[in-house]
């Protein structure tokens, strides 16, 4: 296990939101990592108002960049309604 699976694997079960960078110019999407491999990374993703966004498919070698913490996002974290959280096994 490499520290970038150990990374992921921790903001997995501790259910930490994270901002993950992708390839385009700048965007990025709010979320809870649900389960990742070696070729995919599945989110629950928010949008920028705190709404519940859907499930999201990403592929690992587009996402450039993966961030957990700062005052942004442990404040976004504090605005999602957890009763829109899917509840995955």
């Amino acid at each position: 296990m490499n520290l970038y699976t150990k990374y992921l694997e921790k903001l997995k079960t501790e259910n930490i939101l994270v901002d993950i960078y992708t390839d385009n110019y700048d965007e990025s999407d709010y979320g809870f990592i649900i389960d990742f491999n070696d070729e995919f990374l599945l989110i629950e993703k928010f949008d920028k108002e705190c709404d519940y966004d859907g499930l999201t498919i990403l592929l690992m070698h587009n996402i450039t960049r993966i961030r957990w913490s700062g005052n942004d996002l442990e404040s976004v974290a504090k605005l999602i309604d957890s009763t829109q959280r899917v509840k995955v096994r």
